[in-house]
């Protein structure tokens, strides 16, 4: 479908019979995405009410729908599994309503942001304290730790990129660098069940067990780990 009022017709066909969807009743799988068309509330309303109650549905992708959307949505899906979300904003509330909402047998979470209240990176400056304590390493991944079956998270921030070695110094290059993977390594640390780590794009694989190796990861060139 090329033109959104033809999608909205679509999806609003779409009516529930004797607590039976009528179109697609059997739907596990769901990605939404539209390319110039973000403001389309309507369009995005029809889609989110032809999911409503969708108690099989195990993957959900909804795009740039808004999240005030999707939350009001989120309780139906009590069979979700698999989810990837933008929040425009990402603040603390905005977290906790989300792993509030999504059901605690999570497998893998997808989360993007376009502005962030806190960093997405710990401080360099972090008290000693501070470094010591998993769950304190990363701004919000210790939130996901609600989900105990989780395997993969990806947390992105839209305008992060890994450090650049043509815009920086060597000395800055290199520490930036470290920053940049010890913060991937501290999601890990922070989730013990997970064993794939998004990192703004990249992709890791996370090893552990042995001491030597305890919490180590180890980037996934092939971007095998999911996006």
């Amino acid at each position: 479908l090329d033109k959104p009022g033809a999608a909205t017709v679509v999806f609003g066909s779409d009516h529930v019979l004797e607590g039976r969807h009528t179109f697609l009743p059997h739907l596990a799988d769901f990605r939404f995405v539209l390319v110039g068309h973000d403001s389309d509330i309507s369009l995005f309303q029809s889609v989110v009410q032809f999911l409503r109650g969708r108690t099989r549905l195990r993957r959900l992708d909804l795009g740039n729908c808004p999240w005030e959307l999707v939350l009001r949505l989120l309780p139906d899906l009590t069979g979700l599994r698999v989810f990837r979300v933008k929040i425009a904003q990402l603040t603390d509330a905005a977290v906790d309503a989300l792993v509030q909402t999504l059901p605690r047998e999570m497998i893998a979470v997808h989360l993007s942001s376009v502005v962030w209240t806190k960093s997405l990176v710990r401080p360099p400056d972090a008290s000693p304290a501070v470094r010591a304590d998993p769950a304190s390493q990363h701004e919000y991944a210790h939130a996901f730790r609600r989900f105990p079956y989780l395997e993969m998270i990806h947390l992105r921030g839209m305008s992060m990129r890994r450090p650049q070695p043509a815009l920086l110094s060597d000395k800055d290059y290199t520490a930036q660098t470290a920053r940049w993977l010890a913060s991937s390594r501290h999601i890990a640390l922070a989730l013990p069940s997970v064993d794939y780590v998004g990192w703004h794009g990249e992709h890791y694989v996370v090893l552990r067990g042995a001491p030597a190796v305890e919490g180590k990861i180890e980037e996934d060139e092939s971007g095998a780990a999911g996006s």
